[in-house]
């Protein structure tokens, strides 16, 4: 099975927030159909895998430690339509937040504790969702959820693909 989700927009980061009305296109095509680099235009001959119900999940973290940036992703995502193609089970959001600010001197990690919090956290969210053989989308923006999620997704001992989609090099 492939996954291949399409986002499309003029928007940046800050755009988005600060102009909710503007909409992203977002399509999540499952299909067993290999998609070559230069196919951009989304468009699917021979479908084989019908449209299934996914389970959705938002981590709102900002791994600056202060509120907006990308803990907006999740929300922001649901506003530009997330929701709007495949059937999609809501599971809401994590209730962890990054907020320490300081820096660890040895390690360079920002927020240690709560990055340790938000990690057991989505770990036991994902491992405990109902019907965990349901493929799951995560809605963020930060890399510090991924520990996290792969624990979770790991629990099952199943075989876990990742889709990750980045707007920068970092």
């Amino acid at each position: 099975m492939i996954v291949r989700i399409i986002f499309s927009s003029g928007a940046g980061r800050e755009t988005a927030a600060a102009e909710p009305q503007r909409r992203v296109q977002i399509r999540i095509i499952v299909t067993t159909k290999r998609f070559d680099s230069h196919d951009h235009d989304g468009t699917v001959a021979d479908v084989t895998t019908p449209a299934r119900t996914w389970q959705c999940l938002g981590v709102p973290i900002d791994c600056v430690a202060q509120p907006g940036g990308t803990e907006l992703a999740p929300d922001s995502l649901r506003h530009a339509g997330v929701g709007d193609g495949p059937p999609l089970i809501d599971l809401g959001d994590t209730r962890s937040r990054l907020r320490d600010p300081v820096r660890d001197h040895e390690t360079g990690v920002v927020a240690g504790e709560d990055v340790v919090g938000l990690t057991a956290e989505l770990r036991e969210r994902i491992a405990g969702r109902p019907e965990p053989q349901t493929p799951l989308l995560v809605l963020g923006g930060c890399c510090t959820l991924l520990p996290g999620v792969l624990g979770g997704l790991r629990h099952h001992g199943d075989d876990v693909a990742l889709v990750y989609l980045d707007g920068h090099v970092d």
